[in-house]
């Protein structure tokens, strides 16, 4: 995954859907994407506090420590989202009463997709739809509904409430929409010199996904490589660096590497 600097200009694809959405969150396919409610439509921006903050860290070393160490938990995400209040309830073309139909009552587990696009029409950026396509960044969580409450800032009578979002243990940042199984690539030089490092790189879907995989080596005392699919050429031999996504079962790829 490389960074890009992205301008929304509006382009904020924001859905919700109920617990069932997903077979696999973190591999969504874009028929179920594209199956949620629309929540950009029904969201104001200065009633949106929603997204994934840094996870929370500890100083204090555990018993097993031999010296001063950060202990990394879970990544925070969640929120409160503020939402129109339908004009009429119960009705099943009302994306408005939808939304409230799926999120009134608390404690109710659902899943959110979040992507912030660039220009609409430009090369890898979302179609005049705004529809999820094959190879499209997107941010999934999965919540729980909370305490929420009414927002009477316009007139006497309430027009949106606002609903807290809570973390329920499920994260797929970053992820590859697909149109079926994610198709992965890893690519890099098929040769090395001992002592020399080189730079392997994985796709998904056509999209740059290097970080997002995990790296191995299947001989570490010829190669070894880091998280970021640097390769450091260790002795002679013939040794295979794998590219592997997580959350899905024999997803992989390969690079036979010859090193002299």
């Amino acid at each position: 995954m490389t960074n890009e600097r992205l301008y929304s200009d509006g382009n904020v694809r924001l859905r919700v859907y109920p617990s069932t959405g997903f077979a696999n969150f973190h591999w969504p396919l874009v028929s179920e994407l594209n199956a949620g409610l629309r929540l950009e439509d029904a969201v104001p921006w200065d009633n949106f506090d929603l997204g994934v903050q840094a996870s929370d860290t500890s100083s204090t070393p555990p018993l097993s420590a031999k010296a001063s160490v950060d202990v990394r938990a879970q990544a925070n995400y969640g929120g409160n989202i503020g939402v129109w209040y339908p004009g009429y309830y119960n009705d099943s073309a009302n994306q408005l009463s939808l939304i409230y139909d799926l999120l009134e009552e608390p404690r109710t587990e659902v899943f959110v997709s979040m992507s912030i696009d660039g220009a609409v029409g430009e090369a890898d950026q979302p179609p005049s739809t705004m529809l999820f396509e094959d190879g499209d960044y997107c941010t999934v969580m999965k919540l729980s509904t909370d305490a929420w409450n009414d927002d009477n800032t316009v007139g006497e009578d309430p027009f949106m409430y606002v609903i807290n979002m809570l973390k329920k243990g499920g994260l797929a940042h970053y992820t590859v929409a697909s149109t079926a199984t994610p198709t992965l690539a890893a690519a890099g030089s098929a040769t090395g010199t001992t002592g020399d490092t080189g730079l392997y790189s994985a796709t998904v879907n056509g999209r740059v996904y290097t970080t997002g995989v995990t790296w191995s080596t299947t001989d570490a005392t010829k190669a070894t490589v880091s998280p970021a699919g640097v390769v450091t050429y260790k002795a002679s031999g013939s040794v295979d660096i794998v590219a592997t996504l997580a959350h899905i079962a024999a997803t992989t790829d390969s690079i036979t590497v010859t090193v002299s």
